[in-house]
């Protein structure tokens, strides 16, 4: 449930959001509400342009009362990145309202080895502030995420 003015997009984000609210017109269009699993990294890359690197874990409850945790990596830049960076850190709740998977390859410098991974790229966010207190449910997991998840060695 978005929250009034609490919305943080990126660059030329609200016009493409109104042109592509009809089914099928973005087919990667991921969204997601987690907690943030490490201090997120901020830099700039050889462009000049700022991005910052997280993970978020995101709690699944689906056909059982177990509940399954998915890590997932996430980036953004520029205006977004900026945003981001005056309101999240480790441990808070973010809601992703648009992102998009982008799979990578690279190899190894130490190994060799080639590796795959995909990121998603955020477009679109609602301020964690938004969420303080929020219903007893979330705080319910929030505590079971953090006592489950309490160390840096995710």
């Amino acid at each position: 449930m978005p929250v009034e003015n609490s919305k943080h997009t990126g660059e030329n984000n609200e016009n493409n959001s109104k042109e592509s609210n009809k089914l099928g017109d973005n087919m990667n269009d991921c969204k997601f509400s987690g907690w943030i699993t490490h201090e997120p990294e901020y830099g700039q890359t050889n462009a000049g342009k700022t991005y910052v690197n997280f993970s978020m874990g995101i709690l699944e409850k689906r056909y059982s009362d177990k509940q399954k945790t998915t890590f997932l990596k996430f980036v953004a830049y520029g205006v977004t990145a900026d945003n981001l960076k005056k309101r999240i850190g480790k441990g808070s709740f973010l809601v992703i309202n648009d992102s998009s998977a982008q799979n990578n390859d690279y190899t190894n410098k130490q190994t060799g080895e080639k590796r795959y991974e995909t990121r998603y790229n955020v477009l679109d966010f609602e301020d964690p502030s938004a969420f303080k207190g929020g219903s007893s449910e979330n705080i319910q997991a929030e505590k079971e995420f953090s006592e489950a998840y309490a160390s840096d060695d995710l």
